[in-house]
């Protein structure tokens, strides 16, 4: 007897429970057995519990009243409805199939609003599945008629871009294009067209959608690793970096030193594209310690040791300048260090390897200062870029006019 009232106490419970909460079926049948609103749900290629067959639920609901409905994964224990690669944006009551199979759901089922009352017989409503998204912001650009991509930025529908990292310079070997911004700073230029002449607008957002969606951000490029550069200043700094220098106006020194384009070692290898632009009005500057002095030169190109080499460039391995031009400038030549083995000055490098000059103008003035120092050697060249050059360096269009008429012949 006491097993037989444990079985009817369980059953009383269970029914207690299907009248509050409704019962969870997968249709098989026609729900002729339950009271209450049936509420279908059509899973549209999705699965639950392992099934594709539509989901009902049957709401008890007292007359003149109304109630809320759940959606199949909060009625049975967090249990997906799920589909691989996909994602349920919304369940809809109406669905239309057009005549080339296009679907199109509509009536948007709110389960925090909508209510349920007991004169409604059968609700259907509809799975509309959305691509698992992956939306981003590619930078790219376009070349010999083909789209490369340089980085991307994954980002949410409605974001905005931005190049937060500055990977649009990530591309070995090129320079992305700058543009004057209403700071008058030079920054990236973005564009929305590929021909990039019509400029990102940075209000617009990304739009979202089905699957993956890259929205392209189209950047110029031009060959060569370069600083932008528009003040003495920058000018300055940029010499000591390991980029090429790209002139965005003229340079004025106000006549105050500027030591101009080597390394620690007196030595240029990088690129200097003036744009058309000059650097004028400065003292030329140059190492005078010890250190600075060429112990010998390793092609034979300059004869002695413990060099000293005065140029605004002082010695060329590599590099590639076009055109600019230095004016109204002047340098003092002289070396008060005692083991200076010879002096070599001229106006752009002493030595030049396989470099490049091209439209390159020089107007300067050239005087000898007081030398203490042990070694006969001198050769200044005031007509020609440099003292030598090796077989691979080639001039275009130079022209070198120096005043030397303090310095004895």
């Amino acid at each position: 007897m006491k097993l037989r009232r444990t079985i009817i106490a369980f059953l009383s419970v269970l029914a207690a429970t299907i009248l509050c909460c409704g019962v969870l079926t997968a249709c098989g049948g026609d729900g002729d057995d339950h009271e209450g609103v049936h509420i279908v749900f059509e899973l549209e290629g999705g699965t639950y519990k392992n099934s594709t067959r539509a989901i009902s639920y049957y709401y008890p609901v007292a007359e003149g009243k109304t109630t809320s409905i759940l959606t199949p994964e909060k009625f049975a224990g967090n249990r997906e409805v799920e589909r691989a690669g996909y994602h349920i944006e919304g369940w809809y009551e109406t669905k239309e199939v057009a005549e080339d199979g296009t679907v199109t759901y509509k009536d948007k089922w709110d389960f925090e609003k909508n209510k349920i009352d007991s004169t409604m017989d059968t609700i259907t409503l509809y799975a509309r599945w959305l691509k698992n998204a992956k939306y981003t912001f590619v930078i790219s650009y376009f070349e010999e008629g083909e789209e490369h991509q340089v980085a991307s930025y994954p980002v949410n529908e409605g974001d905005t871009f931005s190049d937060r990292q500055n990977r649009a310079d990530t591309r070995t070997g090129y320079t992305a294009v700058r543009v004057q911004d209403e700071a008058s700073k030079w920054v990236v230029g973005y564009y929305s067209d590929k021909e990039c002449t019509t400029p990102w607008d940075p209000a617009t957002t990304h739009p979202g959608g089905e699957g993956d969606v890259p929205v392209p951000v189209y950047v110029k490029y031009m060959a060569g690793d370069y600083t932008y550069v528009s003040t003495a200043a920058e000018l300055t700094v940029a010499v000591a970096s390991s980029r090429g220098i790209y002139l965005t106006q003229d340079i004025d020194f106000g006549g105050k030193e500027f030591g101009g384009f080597r390394d620690g070692a007196g030595t240029y290898k990088r690129a200097v594209q003036g744009n058309g632009h000059s650097v004028k009005n400065f003292v030329l500057n140059y190492p005078k310690q010890k250190e600075a002095l060429l112990s010998q030169d390793p092609d034979n190109l300059l004869s002695g040791t413990n060099l000293l080499c005065i140029g605004l460039f002082g010695i060329l391995d590599g590099a590639k300048i076009e055109n600019i031009t230095f004016e109204d400038f002047s340098v003092e030549i002289g070396s008060a260090v005692s083991v200076t083995g010879g002096i070599y000055f001229a106006p752009v490098a002493v030595k030049a390897m396989n470099a490049t000059l091209s439209s390159v103008t020089v107007r300067m003035t050239v005087t000898e200062g007081k030398t203490n120092y042990g070694g006969q050697n001198k050769h200044y060249q005031f007509a020609d870029p440099f003292c030598v050059k090796d077989e691979a360096t080639t001039v275009e269009d130079c022209d070198i006019q120096v005043d030397h008429t303090a310095i004895a012949e």
